[in-house]
């Protein structure tokens, strides 16, 4: 079901927010006029090259290594359909459908800006895959930047692969049967423009990021929440500090930590302790370089978001159509970002996981062992910081750049490949893992401030407890935990969690 109906019209910026509210909201989404001026207007240029006869790859030669092999005009149709299906050769487990439904809204998007010479037929039948909800079947592994992706999505436009539609997967030629849409052969130029292109990997990156915004403010909150729960010292999030280190995440960390804490009256016996364990003293310095980061991905993608990425590209000089053959196709722009996405991941993860640990160690944190009354017959959450750690040394593995690696392919004529595939579904993954870490802070401190003497919550920190126990109850005894992890988990990824808080402290910054 149809969660939003504002209509997103493909023809201005397309955000990452469009992005999100198509993929997992199902809005509906309509071409501008305009775009529609655009695609007629430079589909002319390829129906010009095929009655010339003019030597332009893809189009009237074949692609990769073959780029020297001539393709007679009247075999271009029967060339798109080999292409898409030598092409669809990736393996394993298929692609979540909102991945697939952000792929389409990007793709068109991306193809529907001028130069890449699509039809229009086409993309409104992708359009009306999108509305209807004909998702393609993708599978996850496999291509090294671009390519199969979109081989694997247009084989549905000819009836075969796979589609998901009304949540039952189908072969495709059934799935657009029951959607009531017609199937399309592609035509000159089409379906190398579906494959050559990094539109996949800013989709996936482009989820990826919204979630890691997300979680960046929740890292804040559930900092603070554990803060409370230490009795840390407030001067540590002292304004003054960033005015000697100005750094913007540092300095929009330090506000949210005051904000949320703002009437807390368990700072007033932090005297205790000169200085905090570095996992609560330098929130501001890790989650800000963190932000700062998250904040340099967010500018490169909506760069790519209004760019144009495929090869060859026609543009129009002096009512002349010139064919420039270039490399906009490749993934190197948009894979980099995701691995750089990674590390504010995993490093928001690793300290979210310290500060679990000294909850749960009663020489830290004065609590009962493991956070458990009746220890010994209770495990209470010793095991949920085993959880959070495998999650974390997850997270350090995928960490590792895939960008700094290439292995030559198509007989040496695609020599360097991005790998920007693999950078965007190991950060979804690695966003996942840290949703969970954060998810079991939360439970944690919410269950260490019940076992902590009376006293004022912060102004933010107390509407996150109430949240937490409205989901979750206080545990008396040992229960199945994994289900508690579940439910924070969802709250947080609705987005519901962060907006509940910040109608108690203001916008949060990231």
């Amino acid at each position: 079901m149809r969660e939003y109906q504002e209509t997103v019209i493909i023809g201005g910026r397309l955000t990452i927010e469009d992005i999100v509210r198509v993929a997992r909201k199902q809005a509906p989404v309509a071409l501008s006029a305009e775009r529609k001026k655009i695609i007629s207007r430079f589909r002319e240029k390829v129906e010009a090259f095929l009655r010339e006869d003019r030597v332009v790859y893809g189009i009237t030669t074949g692609v990769g290594p073959f780029w020297q092999k001539r393709i007679f005009p009247e075999d271009s149709m029967l060339m798109q359909e080999k292409f898409i299906m030598s092409h669809s050769c990736n393996v394993g487990d298929p692609f979540p459908e909102e991945v697939v439904r952000a792929f389409l809204l990007v793709l068109v998007n991306n193809l529907t800006q001028g130069h890449t010479c699509i039809r229009l037929d086409t993309v409104e039948t992708l359009l009306a895959m999108l509305n209807k909800g004909v998702t393609p079947y993708i599978p996850q592994k496999g291509s090294v930047g671009y390519l199969q992706p979109g081989a694997h999505m247009a084989l549905v436009l000819y009836g075969r692969g796979k589609a998901y539609f009304q949540g039952q997967l189908m072969t495709g030629a059934e799935a657009m049967n029951r959607a009531g849409l017609a199937l399309i052969r592609l035509e000159a130029k089409e379906g190398l423009s579906l494959m050559n292109n990094s539109s996949f990997m800013t989709a996936v990156g482009s989820l990826a990021l919204h979630d890691a915004i997300n979680l960046a403010k929740l890292c804040d909150i559930a900092g603070a929440l554990s803060f409370e729960a230490l009795q840390g010292n407030i001067s540590h999030f002292d304004s003054r500090l960033c005015t000697v280190r100005p750094y913007p995440g540092m300095r929009k960390t330090v506000d949210n930590l005051n904000c949320l804490l703002a009437g807390s009256t368990r700072d007033g016996v932090s005297t205790r302790r000169l200085q905090d364990a570095l996992s609560i003293r330098m929130i501001p310095q890790v989650h800000g370089a963190c932000k700062d980061a998250i904040r340099y991905v967010e500018q490169n993608l909506h760069t790519e978001l209004a760019s144009i990425s495929d090869n060859p590209l026609v543009f129009e000089e002096a009512d002349q159509a010139v064919v420039v053959h270039g490399g906009n196709c490749d993934g190197a722009p948009v894979g980099l970002v995701l691995d750089v996405l990674a590390i504010p991941v995993g490093e928001m993860a690793n300290i979210s996981d310290r500060r679990l640990y000294r909850l749960l160690d009663p020489s830290l944190s004065g609590l009962p062992p493991f956070l458990i009354n009746n220890g010994g017959l209770n495990s209470g959450f010793m095991i949920t910081q085993y959880t959070a750690a495998a999650l974390v040394a997850e997270n350090k593995l995928l960490a590792q750049p895939v960008s700094v690696d290439s292995i030559p392919t198509a007989g040496g004529q695609e020599d360097y490949v991005s790998f920007g595939c693999i950078a965007a579904k190991k950060v979804r993954t690695m966003v996942e893992n840290l949703r969970n870490v954060v998810a079991i802070e939360l439970l944690a401190a919410s269950q260490a401030l019940d076992l902590s003497p009376p006293a004022n919550f912060g102004a933010g920190t107390k509407e996150t407890y109430l949240a937490v126990r409205e989901a979750v109850p206080f545990m008396e005894e040992d229960r199945v935990i994994c289900e508690d992890i579940e439910v924070i988990s969802q709250l947080i990824l609705s987005g519901e969690l962060v907006k509940r808080v910040e109608t108690k402290t203001g916008a949060l910054a990231y």
